[in-house]
């Protein structure tokens, strides 16, 4: 009796491991890179906030250029942007410093008044840029890839 393995048995696991290996590792990519973007929803919710506050105090979204923000870049975030579109407001963070297709591409927050209450809704793209400007549907965090209300939780107000 021999023990041990064949080199057929061998190979054969060496092809199941790189196989494996080489599904694994883009998921893990674009899992990085929604992490990394998990920070801009956080910058999404103090401008939120801010526009909220402003909302509620004024009867309406304010007008492009509002300062009442705070927009500092981070590691992967280059800053808050807003912009007033028709009744609502546009609240986007640009991306950069991923590694990704993801760099300098945008997504959002756009919100609307119904019913008395603010809802936001997460989304890829800015104000401006179109398609061209959004980033790729596969790195956006969770709430926005699923398209859900809100973005990010505690979407009203």
């Amino acid at each position: 009796m021999r023990n041990g393995y064949t080199l057929i048995e061998l190979m054969v696991v060496v092809a199941i491991v790189a196989i494996l290996t080489t599904l694994a590792i883009p998921q893990y990519q674009d899992y990085a890179v929604r992490a990394k973007l998990g920070e801009g929803l956080q910058a999404l919710a103090v401008g939120r906030n801010a526009l909220a506050e402003h909302v509620l105090a004024e009867g309406a979204f304010p007008p492009d250029g509002y300062d009442g923000m705070d927009s500092a870049a981070t590691d992967y975030m280059a800053g808050l942007e807003y912009h007033r579109v028709g009744s609502g407001g546009v609240l986007s963070v640009r991306v950069r410093n991923t590694g990704s297709e993801a760099d300098d591409k945008y997504f959002s927050l756009v919100g609307e008044v119904l019913a008395g209450a603010i809802v936001w809704r997460c989304r890829p793209g800015d104000a401006v840029g179109g398609d061209s400007r959004a980033v790729p549907a596969r790195y956006l965090p969770g709430p926005c890839r699923r398209g859900e209300k809100g973005g990010i939780p505690g979407e009203n107000g």
